[in-house]
């Protein structure tokens, strides 16, 4: 089936650094047919495509572009030019505010353009707190099949977290000590070297907490807590999920904000750039084992991985940075070697594009998942004016963030 593609936002950065690349490689498996850039003003497409992967490529001469405002006699007549067939798909990818994205379902929709084979994918953060993503997802379940609803979290779309289930399959050894009897701690941790880089406005909607813990921390959490299966991952990672219990203590939050930030982008603000979490489980599998998650802008090092700290005093850590999982671990002092999974998978917005193609929810966040996040960290948005907020260093090391926030 040949594809079409529609990007909103198709002269941002995120189009040029990360779609327009991931659409070169794509293009090699799958048969786009079409690319049109949506702008509220007339662009050059093609040079845009030239600008972002260079001259030589395959993907210039199947681009145009379209204006399209808020009038719905323009999304109509883009509909007709469009001349989308029964045997092609069409995928819209929406990089737009979470404020703007009602107007452009709604207008998309009364247009026509919400049939069986036409996709929607959503950039996060899918609504500000728990009762705007209900009115998201009341507004996208009008007009589209949830199933033709894509929300992307590209952490899902990381090696590692792709091939977790399978491994765990791979290696029974391993499934069989991931358990409250041998584990004390579950980390999973998302450290950035980089400040906000000049993003003040959409750091100040939703600090670390929103950017980092409600989306992609979560998640992954709940890719590594699920009970591996042949069939219906996501399903059980939906499980997973649901599981993990609402923060009550609000004490079990440390926020923290990098010095400088204020005078930086010229605010006083309350948005913090850290924040750690700690959390538990109502998986019997899970009981009492500590969930500790925790991320941070402009700390003295990148990191993302997942650590089972084991009650012995070893731990196994899952890099999320590489295409490889671990190759072996350490049980009863004895070394124990793991199988790998050998399948490609495509990361990024490769993977986006590639799963959305094939209809791989899986590799996607739920609707279950997004609304359960936000009950989860919501003593956090109700009380977090009642915390202390750290001022820390940059490059301040996350092992000294504990220490800082913890006494304090």
């Amino acid at each position: 089936m040949q594809v079409k593609i529609v990007i909103f936002g198709f002269t941002g950065d995120l189009s040029k650094r990360k779609l327009i690349p991931a659409l070169q490689n794509i293009d090699k498996v799958h048969s786009i047919k079409q690319i049109i850039g949506v702008s509220r003003r007339e662009i050059n497409a093609q040079e845009i495509i030239n600008g972002s992967i260079g001259e030589k490529n395959s993907l210039a001469k199947k681009t145009t572009s379209v204006v399209l405002d808020s009038e719905l006699a323009q999304y109509k007549k883009f509909k007709t030019d469009l001349n989308l067939q029964d045997d092609e798909q069409l995928l819209i990818f929406l990089s737009v505010p979470p404020n703007a994205l009602e107007g452009y379902v709604t207008l998309l929709a009364k247009a026509g353009l919400n049939g069986k084979n036409v996709k929607l994918l959503i950039e996060k953060p899918f609504g500000t707190d728990y009762n705007s993503a209900v009115k998201m997802f009341h507004i996208l379940n009008k007009y589209y099949n949830p199933k033709n609803v894509y929300k992307i979290d590209h952490y899902l779309l990381k090696t590692p977290a792709q091939k977790f289930n399978n491994f765990c399959l791979l290696n029974p050894k391993l499934t069989k000590v991931l358990n409250a009897k041998n584990i004390s701690q579950v980390d999973v941790v998302a450290y950035e070297e980089i400040d906000i880089q000049g993003r003040k406005e959409f750091y100040e909607q939703v600090g670390c907490t929103r950017d980092f813990i409600q989306g992609h921390l979560l998640e992954i959490l709940s890719v590594f807590l699920a009970k591996p299966v042949r069939k219906n991952i996501l399903n059980s990672r939906v499980k997973a999920n649901s599981l993990i219990k609402p923060l009550r203590n609000i004490n079990n939050v440390k926020i923290g904000k990098y010095q400088g930030y204020d005078e930086e982008n010229n605010v006083t603000s309350s948005a913090e750039t850290y924040a750690n979490f700690l959390l538990f489980s109502g998986d019997k599998k899970w009981q009492k084992v500590k969930l500790f998650l925790a991320s941070g802008k402009a700390l003295s090092r990148k990191e993302s991985s997942v650590i089972f700290k084991f009650k012995n005093g070893t731990e196994f850590k899952v890099d999320l940075t590489t295409n490889v999982l671990p190759t072996s671990f350490v049980w009863k002092n004895k070394t124990i070697n793991l199988k790998g999974d050998k399948e490609k998978v495509y990361e990024s917005y490769e993977g986006v594009f590639d799963a959305a193609i094939l209809g791989k929810s899986n590799l996607f966040s739920s609707q279950e998942e997004i609304l359960h996040n936000w009950v989860i960290i919501n003593r956090f948005l109700k009380d977090a004016k009642k915390l202390l907020c750290v001022v820390y260093p940059k490059t301040t090391t996350p092992e000294e963030m504990l220490k800082l926030t913890k006494s304090n």
